[in-house]
Formats: C-alpha cells, structure tokens, sequence
C-alpha cells in the first residue's frame, strides 16, 4: 500500500524515505511490510499519505 500510494504521490523511495526521516534502506523494509513501523515513524508516513492513524493491520497506535 505504501508503494502504491508513494508512486500515486509521484515521489521516489529516497524522496520518500526523506520525508519521514527515514533512510531509504529502512524505507524500503517499510514498503516490502517486512517491519511494522515505530509509532513516530507511522505517525509521519499517515501524514505523507493521508492515512487514518488507526489503518493498518487492525493494529492501533494509542
């Protein structure tokens, strides 16, 4: 989802990786959802992408 949404915003991984202040080695674990993020880092991509804080994997970040 990540990826769909960071190509829709026209952006590339290390663009990408940059505005949430990640590298773009740990970005692209990101992306594969080989990692889930920590809540900073979640926080941060759902502002990029718009995404409800609340969305992925039925997980919450209270």
């Amino acid at each position: 989802m990540m990826q769909r949404d960071r190509k829709h915003e026209g952006l590339r991984v290390c663009r990408g990786a940059w505005l949430i202040g990640v590298s773009v080695r740990e970005y692209r674990v990101l992306e594969a959802e080989e990692r889930f993020p920590d809540p900073v880092t979640w926080e941060r991509i759902c502002e990029l992408y718009g995404w409800p804080q609340r969305f992925a994997s039925g997980r919450s970040q209270e």
